[in-house]
């Protein structure tokens, strides 16, 4: 019936059928002399209807293939598109553990930057007071030779009260000096203390600064790295949008 159908549908005013029975009946004017000719017409209908089948089947195989293909580009874009949410997903989140981690180093940055503070004005105050007890230790010395050289002098020219008196007081004034000159001694330990904990403070926000640089430009590559991923997930949708 379809090949009926076909030859019809391409050549209207051509009835194969009642030709054939006309000419069984031979009733159809002029049959004999045109026998072959109708033969080889009919041949000729049933090669393009053969054809055309051909055509028809063709083209359905075509379509199969391209509709197997197309469901496998899509499969595939499918898989890309998960992969890539999840890649786009891992980076969001290695983002937001660089941005925690900076925000730490920050914290601990302005925490050692209030203490260096704290122990540069101590250093400070320890340099003041050794200024001080220099300049005291220094009185107290000349006050200590001065006193050595009039116990000298009474030795020469008074008599023993006064020079027990005086070596009293000399007595004294060295104690005072020994006391002031371990004071002296004590800031001046001190004041050493104070700056190898600033070398070591200096050297620990220096160590910070490195870390935070380098953790900066790890979040700078994973922000990159993120924007594109955002791009080609962008073009995907894109493309099977459309």
């Amino acid at each position: 019936m379809r090949k009926d159908t076909v030859a019809r549908a391409r050549l209207p005013g051509l009835d194969v059928g009642r030709l054939l029975a006309g000419l069984q009946r031979g009733s159809v004017p002029g049959a004999n002399d045109n026998v072959g000719f109708l033969c080889e017409k009919f041949s000729s209908l049933l090669d393009r209807l053969h054809l055309a089948e051909s055509g028809d089947q063709e083209c359905e195989d075509r379509c199969r293939v391209l509709e197997l293909k197309i469901r496998a580009e899509h499969t595939e874009q499918q898989a890309d598109q998960v992969e890539l949410e999840t890649v786009a997903g891992a980076a969001s989140s290695e983002q937001n553990k660089l941005k925690d981690s900076l925000s730490e180093v920050r914290r601990e940055e302005a925490d050692m930057n209030e203490e260096l503070q704290r122990a540069r004005g101590e250093a400070e105050s320890l340099m003041q007071q050794r200024s001080v007890l220099e300049d005291k230790c220094a009185q107290e010395q000349g006050r200590l030779n001065e006193a050595n050289l009039r116990v000298r002098q009474l030795k020469m020219s008074t008599g023993g009260d006064d020079l027990r008196k005086m070596e009293g007081q000399v007595q004294a004034l060295s104690l005072q000096y020994t006391s002031t000159a371990e004071a002296l001694q004590q800031c001046r330990d001190d004041a050493l203390r104070d700056d190898a904990r600033l070398t070591k403070l200096r050297a620990e926000i220096l160590g910070e600064e490195e870390a935070r640089e380098h953790a900066s430009l790890e979040a700078s590559a994973q922000r990159e790295e993120l924007n594109d991923t955002s791009s080609d997930l962008g073009r995907l949708k894109e493309g099977l949008t459309e």
